[in-house]
């Protein structure tokens, strides 16, 4: 046998074993996969729960599930973190099995509600890092929080094996001028790195001038 089943008490209680932790560092839960969402009574009623009890909660979803079977679990969802591997829905069933129409619908409704979402794609080579994918996927999340982190990573990935200063991100990805003193390019490409996990490790410091993402074979 593979796992256990939990009651929403139970389950609750393992959490909350944790609330300490949570009060110190600003932390709290996060549901991911298997696929969150296709539990979606059972997840309203824990995050419920949890927010009745002051814990954060954070869901992370591939987005493959009817927008009506976890719509009512929103309301008591802090932040989610939901991928987008390949934009154009053929190669995406291509890859996966299925298109990718339910998710990036999902996203949009998601979205309208005013949930904090992060967009992450997964860097596969030959799969989902050509600049057209990436480029389409950045036009998708243009009107999402996550907006300048996918504009920054299409600059580069267009740009891959050229240094790029930081004078030239500040102009092409937020449209304004380099100021000495502003720290925003180092920023945004920490958070990239972060959310782009080992791959992270393509996009290189070049010390005193900027960034250069490597060429991937």
């Amino acid at each position: 046998t593979v796992g256990r089943d939990y009651t929403i008490d139970e389950l609750f209680k393992e959490i909350n074993k944790d609330k300490i932790f949570y009060d110190i560092k600003g932390g709290g839960v996060t549901f991911s996969g298997g696929e969150p969402l296709t539990h979606g009574a059972y997840l309203k009623e824990i995050a419920r729960k949890c927010r009745e009890n002051r814990i954060n909660v954070c869901v992370e979803s591939c987005g493959y599930a009817p927008f009506d079977s976890f719509k009512d679990a929103l309301e008591y969802i802090d932040s989610m973190f939901m991928d987008i591997k390949i934009i154009d829905t053929q190669r995406h069933k291509q890859v996966t099995g299925a298109g990718n129409e339910l998710i990036l619908d999902n996203i949009k409704k998601i979205s309208d509600l005013g949930m904090p979402l992060t967009i992450r794609t997964p860097v596969v080579p030959g799969y989902t890092d050509d600049p057209e994918n990436i480029g389409g996927i950045a036009c998708f999340v243009s009107g999402l929080p996550t907006v300048k982190e996918y504009e920054l990573l299409r600059y580069l990935m267009m740009n891959s094996g050229i240094v790029l200063s930081r004078e030239a991100i500040m102009r092409q990805v937020w449209e304004t001028d380099f100021e000495g003193e502003s720290r925003t390019v180092d920023v945004h490409i920490k958070t990239l790195r972060k959310k782009l996990g080992d791959s992270g490790k393509i996009i290189r410091t070049v010390r005193n001038v900027g960034y250069i993402i490597e060429k991937t074979v």
